[in-house]
């Protein structure tokens, strides 16, 4: 029952989160948008936070503010409200992926798919339905079934001991990250020039979020089968050819790209690769990660006004085999018994 709820709280959440953050992105004045993306940015540190104060004091205390991002995603668009929804949101959102986690593999592999069908279901929302109500019930009944699927259980944490890890990590992570954002904004405008309204919302937002949902599945049983790190590599690897084929193939061809389903793989094994790697404080190193998420999304932002899609497929295809080469020789050193020289008989 607490599983079903927890995967039924993930897809109510991001379908909110799709919906909220579209629709604040294409609403209001010109002026104003910088200012919302600003608001965007700065509620992502609060992930960190409430990360931290999962593992410090429980999932179910981290997340019992969550709700509150129902009733003020309905006071409008403004960056103050955006602010303030995002920061309830992350509060369920991080503890529902870390709580997902605990569970075993499969069902992060179940969470992350239900994460991707929700969030291309509010995304295609927006064209036909406009007004608080959708972002306000998601976030709402998300959060509490959240609240009520997580477990109750004291948290350890040590976040200073993380630290050194983390310091380690995060950059090429921040690398990967923001060439990520990078691309997907360029496909986004790509897209919406090439195709008609129907084709852009099946491949922007309903083809990724259905074989998303479906390799979810998949990803969970390849954490089981061939752990964390592998199917995080196998993912940051198999990207590029993803980035490639959306920026650079022809139509329709290039429709197809965020069809493919390596999403779900990259996104489960981030989550399993960073919890092991810093086991003192797994909360608030996820939390970390998706602070980290948003701040190299904020500064990839200004290369976006660049419309070469072959420039900035090559930027983003490069920062992406760099960073999965560094974070290779990070979660996969070599051991020592491989660096040691053999012993003279």
């Amino acid at each position: 029952m607490r599983k079903r709820l927890l995967l039924l709280g993930i897809a109510l959440l991001s379908l909110g989160y799709g919906y909220y953050t579209t629709a604040a992105r294409v609403s209001g004045d010109v002026s104003e948008a910088g200012a919302v993306a600003v608001a965007e940015l700065a509620s992502a540190a609060s992930a960190t936070f409430f990360g931290w104060l999962a593992d410090k004091k429980g999932m179910r205390k981290a997340s019992l503010a969550a709700p509150l991002a129902g009733p003020l995603s309905a006071l409008g668009l403004d960056p103050l409200s955006v602010f303030l929804t995002l920061s309830f949101f992350y509060s369920a959102f991080v503890v529902a992926l870390l709580a997902a986690n605990e569970a075993g593999p499969e069902e992060l592999g179940a969470s992350v798919g239900a994460l991707s069908l929700g969030w291309g279901a509010g995304v295609a929302l927006v064209p036909y339905f406009r007004g608080p109500q959708v972002p306000a019930a998601s976030f709402f009944a998300g959060s509490l079934a959240v609240v009520a699927a997580v477990p109750d259980v004291p948290g350890r944490a040590n976040f200073l001991a993380a630290v050194p890890k983390l310091k380690r990590l995060v950059p090429p992570l921040a690398a990967f990250m923001g060439a990520e954002y990078l691309s997907y904004a360029l496909t986004a405008w790509r897209f919406y020039e090439l195709a008609d309204p129907t084709t852009f919302v099946l491949s922007y937002a309903v083809g990724p979020g259905v074989t998303a949902f479906l390799g979810g599945l998949v990803a969970g049983r390849a954490l089981e089968r061939f752990g964390p790190e592998r199917v995080l590599l196998g993912s940051l690897l198999a990207y590029p050819f993803v980035v490639a084929l959306a920026l650079l193939a022809p139509p329709p061809a290039c429709f197809f790209a965020w069809s493919v389903p390596v999403y779900p793989f990259y996104e489960a094994g981030l989550v399993a690769t960073v919890t092991k790697f810093v086991p003192e404080a797994k909360g608030a190193s996820l939390g970390l990660t998706y602070t980290t998420m948003a701040l190299s999304s904020f500064l990839m932002a200004p290369l976006t006004r660049f419309k070469d899609v072959k420039v900035i497929a090559t930027i983003s295809i490069t920062l992406m085999l760099i960073s999965t080469i560094i974070i290779k020789r990070i979660i996969c050193p070599p051991s020592r018994a491989r660096r040691r020289a053999s012993p003279r008989p």
